[in-house]
């Protein structure tokens, strides 16, 4: 099994490098057979194409870049030393939000994965997930009496999308895949979920600019 891991490269407005938002795939691919182009080709569909009736371009937050190739997509061969050069880059434009507000950047919609189980191993180490984000304020059900989460369209949305690139890689013969750090092999995907709340990455969330203080009076 070859393994190539592809990380999606979304910065933000703000231009700082820091300000970035990276999502990590692996594929079952030969890294020097021509996989890379379809990888990076399924992976784009994955983010602009049109699934049910949006797509995954559309819940995420104007703060992530559409400018003209303005995100990225840097391949490696997971068998190189570290540290390990891209052995292919390829840019693309995201697609149009669909919001103007946004939520917090540390706020994301989760699409969970899994491979086949199997006895003897543990499944956690056959999960895996991608952390969308940062989100438009848009795709939530903003009814007053109940807690803001991801409507039933939204979630299909997702979860058509998710399922659309585990059926492109196949096709393509470029699996996606779940990788195990522990076991240093990647599995085939088989399924998946989303599920109806929000997850945080404290990682996404902004540097602090102002600080409003305030010291006692007596």
């Amino acid at each position: 099994m070859s393994h190539i891991a592809a990380n999606v490269i979304l910065p933000h407005v703000s231009g700082v490098p820091r300000d970035v938002t990276v999502n990590t795939f692996h594929f079952d691919g030969d890294p020097g057979g021509g996989d890379t182009a379809q990888i990076a080709s399924n992976l784009i569909s994955f983010y602009n194409d049109v699934v049910l009736t949006n797509r995954v371009a559309y819940f995420l937050s104007t703060i992530v870049s559409r400018a003209t190739n303005g995100c990225r997509i840097e391949q490696y061969d997971m068998t190189d030393p570290e540290p390990r050069v891209p052995i292919a880059t390829t840019v693309f434009t995201l697609g149009a939000a669909g919001a103007t507000a946004s939520f917090p950047s540390e706020v994301a919609l989760c699409t969970s994965f899994y491979a086949a189980p199997a006895s003897g191993s543990p499944q956690a180490r056959r999960r895996g997930r991608i952390f969308l984000g940062p989100l438009g304020y848009i795709g939530g059900d903003t009814t007053t009496s109940v807690p803001n989460r991801p409507v039933s369209a939204t979630r299909a949305t997702i979860v058509a999308s998710t399922q659309q690139l585990q059926e492109d890689s196949v096709a393509s013969s470029t699996p996606w895949c779940v990788y195990s750090r522990v076991d240093n092999v990647i599995r085939p995907i088989v399924g998946g979920w989303v599920d109806n709340e929000y997850d945080t990455q404290r990682r996404r969330q902004p540097g602090v600019t102002i600080r409003d203080a305030w010291s006692a009076s007596v």
